[in-house]
């Protein structure tokens, strides 16, 4: 037997229609990119943070000295990277300290979550949040 949708499902159902596109359509952000820390970059004064992975922290925010490392090499590699053409794409949402969330992607199409996570550098988001500790 099938079952009319409710109107809140069909309201959710839209809704997530319409913020999955107003992301996919997304114009890229032009301007000088200076990069804060492996998952936050500045652009004409604004900070956007990576949408889709986390990185270690710095002090205050860091539990010891490792992580304050990790956090090091993490922004030393975003820096490298972002010099091989970074474009950041923002995802039409804001993330924590109210800073918009954007996606960044390497010219040719790489994600660059994909390549900070593979090499080590960083988790993504909803997989917990690693012992940079250790």
């Amino acid at each position: 037997m099938r079952v009319p949708a409710s109107i809140g499902t069909v309201i959710a159902i839209a809704l997530a229609i319409w913020v999955a596109f107003q992301e996919w359509n997304a114009e890229p952000i032009s301007g000088a990119i200076h990069v804060i820390d492996g998952d936050t970059v500045e652009i004409d004064g604004t900070r956007y943070r990576a949408v889709n992975y986390d990185t270690p922290e710095f002090e205050p925010l860091a539990r010891c000295d490792a992580e304050i490392e990790w956090a090091r090499r993490a922004t030393t590699r975003l820096r490298e990277l972002s010099r091989q053409g970074l474009r950041v794409e923002p995802a039409g949402r804001r993330g924590g300290h109210n800073r918009p969330l954007a996606h960044f992607i390497l010219e040719d199409g790489t994600d660059v979550a994909d390549i900070m996570v593979g090499e080590g550098f960083a988790v993504y988001w909803g997989n917990g949040t690693p012992d940079w500790c250790r």
